[in-house]
C-alpha cells in the first residue's frame, strides 16, 4: 500500500479504490477511483515511483489510465 493518500482538490476527495495492469507491452495500469479528474499528475507521478522501487521497473515506460468506478457499470451485462 502507499504510505500517502491522494491530495485533496476543490474540497473534494479522490478515493482510490483498486488498480489493476491490463497490458504487459507497455505495462499499462487502470486505476479505479471517484473523482478521477481531480486527481493531480503529481499523485500518479508518486504512484509510478513506488513501482517502479517495489517491482523493479527500472527503465520500462508505464502507462496509466484512470477510470471512473461506477456500481451501475457492474450491473449492466
Amino acid at each position: 500500500t502507499l504510505s500517502q493518500s491522494p491530495p485533496t482538490r476543490k474540497s473534494k476527495v479522490v478515493s482510490l479504490n483498486y488498480m489493476t495492469q491490463v497490458s504487459t507491452k507497455p505495462p499499462l495500469f487502470v486505476i479505479f477511483c471517484k473523482n478521477a479528474t481531480l486527481l493531480h499528475f503529481s499523485y500518479l507521478r508518486y504512484v509510478e515511483n513506488n513501482l517502479r522501487k517495489v517491482f523493479g521497473f527500472e527503465g520500462v515506460p508505464l502507462k496509466f489510465e484512470l477510470r471512473e468506478k461506477n456500481r451501475n457499470n457492474f450491473n449492466q451485462q
